[in-house]
């Protein structure tokens, strides 16, 4: 649960799909294998009632940004 807090809190895009669900994406350092970067997708349902978790490879992060991005942090460089 922190992590999901913290990807809401500190984004570095958000998108909203058609249906008014939003996904949230962020990269975080995996401090116990010190230079493991992984990528986070949260995609939070309409009503906010689910809250979906995904784990994308950066390679695939694409297909988590779909409909009209609403934020990108300032200093997000290909999350």
């Amino acid at each position: 649960m922190p992590l999901i807090e913290e990807v809401v809190k500190n984004p570095a895009e958000i998108w909203e799909n058609d249906n008014g669900s939003r996904t949230y994406l962020a990269s975080f350092i995996d401090i116990h294998q010190p230079g493991k970067k992984y990528t986070v997708a949260f995609t939070q349902e309409e009503d906010n009632t689910v809250i979906k978790t995904y784990w994308p490879e950066s390679k695939q992060i694409g297909t988590k940004r779909n409909g009209k991005k609403i934020y990108e942090r300032a200093d997000a460089s290909g999350t």
